[in-house]
């Protein structure tokens, strides 16, 4: 009985593992580098942190869209780690901006 429990706990957390990660989408040519002017607004408060906005392929769209930049609040002792493109054997993919 205890070996079907420990079974059934693995398989649960491969399958956690497995699809907690969405796949990447990659796309053959990234972005041009195109800038575009931005009026960054006011900032909110001196705790604010500005996110520049970036280029990011929408499969939905089926082309690149901009998402614009926003003020955020860090969490203490977080660090914010800019989104970029990554050049791998599969083709171009997006590394989405994350907190570090």
């Amino acid at each position: 009985m205890r070996k079907i429990i420990v079974m059934m706990m693995l398989v649960v957390v491969v399958a956690l593992h497995t699809t907690a990660r969405p796949p990447h989408v990659y796309v053959k040519v990234r972005p041009n580098n195109s800038k575009v002017v931005v009026v960054r607004p006011a900032c909110p408060g001196p705790k604010h942190v500005w996110i520049d906005g970036d280029w990011v392929w929408s499969p939905k769209a089926n082309q690149y869209v901009w998402i614009e930049g926003k003020w955020v609040v860090p969490n203490n002792g977080m660090v914010w780690v800019q989104g970029h493109w990554k050049n791998t054997k599969y083709g171009w993919h997006w590394v989405p901006g994350h907190w570090k």
